[in-house]
């Protein structure tokens, strides 16, 4: 992809343009970014995916799972998704209550809840917006925060550090942001 584009946005349509052809045999997820912005790019396999632009000021917490549950589909500036989605959700009975302009992508296409996943998310936010008091057991986390303070690569390298040490998780949960068997973090 990025050999053959100049902005972030052109990956996320050329991404699509390859799905749509070719099929994903996965759900996955892939950022694009430059200088006017950042691009979450999910894929629910075979041929359903949805990016969506992090707003300016705020960031996502992502942990292994499909993120996006709020998208608004009729925001052609900042959502970009395969032809015919809302459609095909709605045709396959994949949300109970689908609505166009809260697209809820990560439960049509993913699973949520897990508590693998959704403790990193919570630890994460709980680092990049401590003002925020979240339970540890939610079913899904915000899309996009505003963190309490500028985040700076000190901070990203806090949390990609973070375990639950001094948190009521401290114990419980599985799987900290960082594990020893991590093979690649990339900030």
């Amino acid at each position: 992809i990025l050999p053959r584009v100049k902005t972030a946005r052109q990956g996320v349509k050329l991404l699509g343009q390859f799905i749509n052809r070719y099929g994903a045999a996965e759900a996955d997820v892939i950022f694009f970014a430059d200088k006017q912005g950042a691009w979450v790019f999910e894929m629910g396999a075979a041929h359903a995916w949805v990016a969506e632009r992090v707003p300016d000021g705020r960031y996502i917490m992502m942990a292994n799972a499909l993120r996006l549950t709020s998208i608004d589909l009729t925001d052609h500036k900042n959502v970009i998704a395969s032809p015919g989605l809302y459609q095909k959700t709605v045709k396959n009975r994949l949300l109970a209550h689908p609505s166009k302009t809260h697209f809820n992508f990560a439960a049509a296409y993913g699973v949520l809840g897990k508590p693998y996943n959704n403790n990193r998310i919570w630890l994460g936010e709980k680092i990049m917006t401590p003002s925020l008091k979240q339970s540890t057991a939610l079913k899904t986390y915000p899309d996009f925060l505003k963190p309490d303070h500028k985040i700076t690569l000190s901070k990203i390298i806090t949390m990609m550090r973070a375990n639950y040490k001094g948190t009521v998780l401290a114990g419980i949960a599985k799987r900290p942001i960082a594990v020893d068997r991590n093979i690649e973090s990339h900030i």
